[in-house]
């Protein structure tokens, strides 16, 4: 039986942390290089993937995977298998807000448009039967959390947040 992630000591709780991380960075090596992916460890613990859009999915208004964007989900899946049950994995998009004036539409659309996208993320990673042990939650959130100002492209990417709490 694996202990939750809370129940670790702590020195253990950074070293698991910190293993995991360091085999995301070699995994996304060439993305983090040119500034297309990031690792983080939060505050909290968690771990926090995040990826340049571009990188999943063919382009602004696309949803569904591209053949570049299966195959950097496919690098992540081997980090994720270590991945206890306890643990959660949260896959959230995110959109740049539109340079033209919003408009109610454009709003839903830019809502339905990032739960597609992290949508198609988790069906892929679910097609791999080695994670559907796993718990994962996609969620679209719009433009509601830009890091950049205005339509800034980096507004556009996918978070993949690995969140440590018993289930």
């Amino acid at each position: 039986m694996m202990l939750q992630h809370d129940q670790l000591k702590p020195e253990y709780r950074l070293t698991a942390t910190s293993a995991l991380r360091a085999q995301l960075d070699s995994a996304l090596f060439r993305e983090i290089r040119i500034g297309h992916a990031s690792v983080e460890r939060l505050p909290n613990g968690d771990l926090r993937i995040l990826l340049h859009a571009d990188l999943l999915f063919s382009g602004a208004g696309m949803y569904r995977l591209n053949g570049k964007g299966r195959e950097l989900l496919d690098r992540l899946a081997p980090s994720l298998l270590q991945l206890g049950a306890e643990n959660r994995v949260r896959v959230v998009c995110h959109s740049s807000r539109p340079a033209s004036t919003l408009s109610r539409a454009l709003f839903i659309d830019a809502w339905k448009l990032t739960g597609c996208c992290s949508a198609h993320v988790v069906s892929h990673f679910l097609r791999k039967r080695e994670l559907e042990s796993l718990h994962f939650r996609a969620e679209g959130h719009a433009y509601a959390e830009p890091i950049a100002a205005g339509d800034d492209e980096r507004n556009r990417r996918l978070e993949i947040r690995i969140e440590y709490f018993g289930g």
